[in-house]
């Protein structure tokens, strides 16, 4: 990475790659081949698990069948850090081995336990439907329409869907953040789940500089604080427990209307690496004193079970 750019900027998918090998060298054993990685590269590792962990499996049922028990080996604890990036990674493996077929990856994450594991599934299967792998084109994107299919799908997963939109306005405008934020701000109740996405793109676009993430959150106008709480939640997911003092960094030097949606950015994260509410109220105490309140409240929410206010 230090010495060439492009494995940088492709890091996360090679790491993928990495992943499935390593699935691969250990037999199989989803918690073993866990426990030897790191979140390096935005937990690329552990996606790449999941890809390879539905090899052979045809059926519908079947699917639905291990993908409930992968990420319930070992000793994941519930909603935390190594259980959001399998849940997540079973969006990934499971649009792969489906041929990228979007409704059937939906409808076996839709059957997971909770709404926080369907939610932090479908979030893996809009990242790999827009991100796709072995040179395919998931039928389920169009050049004309950078939204879709967002808008025809169930309402459980059109969040997780919209939090990817602003990547594909991206693509369609040759990566013009400008006319990105503006396209966001047009979407009505759904502009502010599109500008933490946008938060996010930034965050990546830019190599995680504060700075310049700040700048493209000002095209945000009135939703900026959405799009510092998208780059915050990114910066600290990219590296687990050691991505907390960047993006603290990035909070603390964001304009001060918007510092506790920033630390809400944060929250989330700290939610899943703290087991509970009193060391997550801690561990936000530590990140912050003035916006303790919104990272420890951020922090709870993501963690509960009905998903409803997880990132996703």
């Amino acid at each position: 990475m230090a010495a060439d750019p492009a494995v940088e900027k492709g890091c996360h998918r090679i790491a993928h790659a990495i992943g499935s090998a390593a699935l691969e060298r250990f037999d199989g054993n989803v918690a073993r081949t866990f426990s030897q990685g790191s979140p390096t590269c935005v937990s690329g590792y552990y996606h790449g698990i999941l890809e390879r962990s539905f090899l052979g499996i045809t059926s519908k049922a079947r699917l639905v069948e291990v993908a409930r028990s992968l990420c319930a080996e070992g000793e994941l604890r519930r909603r935390g850090f190594l259980d959001y990036q399998c849940r997540h990674g079973l969006g990934h493996g499971l649009m792969i081995q489906t041929g990228y077929d979007l409704p059937l990856t939906l409808s076996v994450c839709a059957r997971l336990g909770t709404g926080w594991d369907r939610k932090a599934c479908a979030s893996g299967s809009f990242m790999e439907n827009i991100d796709t792998r072995f040179g395919y084109r998931s039928p389920w994107l169009d050049d004309e329409d950078p939204l879709y299919p967002c808008t025809r799908l169930r309402l459980r997963d059109q969040h997780s869907c919209y939090l990817r939109a602003s990547w594909r306005i991206l693509v369609s405008n040759d990566g013009d953040f400008a006319k990105t934020a503006a396209a966001c701000a047009r979407l009505g109740g759904w502009a502010r789940t599109c500008f933490r996405g946008y938060g996010r793109d930034a965050a990546e676009g830019v190599r995680y500089a504060p700075d310049k993430i700040r700048r493209l959150c000002r095209f945000a106008g009135a939703d900026q604080g959405d799009c510092l709480r998208g780059a915050a939640r990114t910066i600290a997911n990219a590296s687990g427990a050691r991505g907390i003092e960047p993006a603290t960094v990035l909070c603390n030097r964001a304009p001060r209307s918007e510092r506790a949606d920033c630390f809400s950015g944060v929250g989330l994260v700290v939610g899943m690496l703290y087991p509970t509410s009193r060391s997550r109220q801690s561990a936000c105490g530590r990140i912050t004193r003035e916006h303790r309140e919104a990272c420890t409240k951020a922090a709870s929410a993501e963690v509960d079970p009905s998903g409803r206010e997880a990132w996703g």
